[in-house]
C-alpha cells in the first residue's frame, strides 16, 4: 500500500552540524544558537562521539545548551573514561581532550547504560588491545558476563539518556 502524503501529520525537523568535513560549509555559530537558543525547538538531541573531543567544561556547557533546545530527550554516547586518540587522518578535531564517566551523567539526571563490549580490551582510538584471533567474541562474552548494559563501569562506551521533563529512560 503506497504511502499517501495526507497520512503524514508532521515531517520531523532534522539538523546536523559537523565540525570538520570535506563538505562542511561555514556556519555562523552565534546565529545558529540564537535561532535555536531555547524554547524546545527539537524533540531529540543526539551526540554520538562528540563530547570527548571537547575540554570537560565545554562538554558540560554543550549539554546545558542541548537541554535548552530540546523538548524531550538528549541522547549521547561517549567512551567510558579517557581513551587516547590523536589527530586521525589529518583532522585535529579527532583528538580526545576529555574522559567521561557514568557519574558525570548520573549527577546531571541522566540514565546511563553500558555498550560496545568491555573497556578492558580496548586501547588507542578504541582499537582492540591486545589483538588476537577471537578477541571480538571474547569481548562480547565478557561484556555479557559482566552485564555491562546495567553495570556500565565495565563497558567500553556509555550511552546517557535524559528526559528533560523528568521521566526516566527505559531500555
Amino acid at each position: 500500500m503506497p504511502l499517501k502524503m495526507r497520512s503524514i501529520r508532521r515531517v520531523p525537523k532534522n539538523f546536523t552540524m559537523h565540525i570538520w568535513s570535506p563538505t562542511f560549509f561555514p556556519l555562523n555559530r552565534r546565529k545558529l544558537w540564537s535561532k535555536w537558543g531555547g524554547g524546545g525547538e527539537f524533540d531529540l538531541v543526539t551526540m554520538y562521539g562528540v563530547i570527548e573531543h571537547l575540554p570537560k567544561r565545554q562538554g558540560f556547557e554543550l549539554m546545558e545548551r542541548c537541554e535548552a533546545i530540546t523538548k524531550h530527550f538528549i541522547l549521547l554516547e561517549t567512551p567510558n573514561g579517557f581513551v587516547p586518540q590523536g589527530p586521525e587522518f589529518g583532522n585535529e578535531h579527532q583528538r580526545h581532550l576529555s574522559g567521561w564517566f557514568g557519574h558525570d551523567f548520573v549527577g546531571l539526571g541522566y540514565d546511563v547504560f553500558g555498550t560496545t563490549g568491555c573497556k578492558y580490551f580496548h586501547g588507542y582510538a578504541g582499537e582492540f588491545d591486545p589483538y588476537f584471533p577471537g578477541v571480538t567474541a571474547v569481548d562480547a562474552v565478557l561484556a555479557w558476563l559482566l552485564r555491562v548494559k546495567k553495570c556500565y563501569r565495565h563497558a567500553f562506551n556509555l550511552v546517557a539518556i535524559k528526559d528533560v521533563n523528568g521521566v526516566p529512560a527505559r531500555l
